[in-house]
């Protein structure tokens, strides 16, 4: 590992060797997840139309779940890359389809408050990741405890109040 003169490396050994002259492969990989946003963003609202929405959010709920927790577990940078591509792809269809099936279940009058609601949840929702990562110091761990509640997702998903009309 090349470190720069006088440049002090506080974390001699980090998993993969992610220090010094590979730093960048740190951020390289919130580009790949970001990557997998884009395409997933590009591909579920489509699937949505043909599939149907609900099929398809419950599709993004157990694929995003099953990456997440698959990456959690890597035994590499390039199959931890490859499974956290995957996992923005699908965490992509749990907005999009999520977020039209709350505005076509309200009447035209609500919508705004709806979105804004939603809006609000993914705000607070950052927010409590932030505490969770406070406390969950293993970045293993804390894949796993931020992805955990799409199991509540997915057991409630088949419960859900109104069906869907269109």
């Amino acid at each position: 590992v090349l470190c720069p003169p006088l440049y002090i490396c506080f974390m001699k050994k980090s998993l993969w060797d992610l220090v010094c002259d590979r730093r960048g492969k740190n951020k390289a990989t919130a580009t790949i997840f970001f990557i997998g946003v884009m395409f997933g963003a590009m591909t579920f609202g489509s699937l949505s139309d043909r599939f149907g929405r609900r099929i398809m959010l419950l599709v993004s709920y157990v694929s995003g779940m099953l990456f997440a927790v698959a990456s959690a577990f890597s035994s590499s940078y390039v199959m931890f890359a490859v499974l956290r591509f995957f996992t923005g792809f699908c965490i992509t269809g749990i907005v999009i389809v999520s977020s039209v099936l709350s505005m076509e279940w309200v009447d035209v009058e609500h919508r705004k408050l709806v979105g804004v609601i939603d809006s609000l949840s993914w705000t607070f929702g950052n927010t409590g990741f932030a505490a969770i990562a406070y406390f969950v110091n293993d970045w293993r761990w804390l894949i796993v405890s931020v992805t955990s509640p799409l199991i509540l997702a997915i057991v409630t998903w088949r419960y859900d109040l109104k069906t869907e009309i269109f």
